[in-house]
């Protein structure tokens, strides 16, 4: 019976480890722009943990497909470069996203970090 307690303990890190590999997570911030790397002849898929009601980009060089709580995005031209803003259901992300040729980010895991806090409130 312990082997078998063993065995799970080890190989559900490996399961995590798989499930998240390549993806990033950056905060949804609407005061600060963070940066998402869209790579040349390939799809960067942007996860919220909402659904967006609204994508406003600043010019038309990227094609946005909205699936879900996910938004797929594919540079148009190899030098593509715009800002972006994705409304939430009680928030706004900024976002700069950049074409390279290399390196880009296959999977962006946007968070909120609000969502991690818990409010406790005291009685006296």
């Amino acid at each position: 019976m312990k082997s078998k307690i063993y065995f799970i303990l080890f190989i559900s890190p490996l399961f995590t480890w798989a499930n998240t590999k390549g993806a990033r997570t950056i905060p949804c911030d609407e005061k600060k722009s963070h940066e998402v790397r869209i790579p040349q002849s390939k799809v960067t898929v942007l996860n919220f943990p909402v659904k967006p009601k609204e994508i406003v980009p600043g010019d038309n060089v990227f094609d946005f497909k909205h699936i879900k709580n996910d938004l797929a995005i594919k540079a148009l031209n190899s030098v593509a470069r715009t800002n972006v803003f994705v409304y939430l259901d009680n928030r706004r992300c900024a976002f700069t996203l950049v074409t390279v040729h290399q390196s880009g980010d296959e999977l962006v895991l946007v968070r909120d970090e609000k969502d991690n806090t818990v409010e406790v409130r005291f009685r006296e």
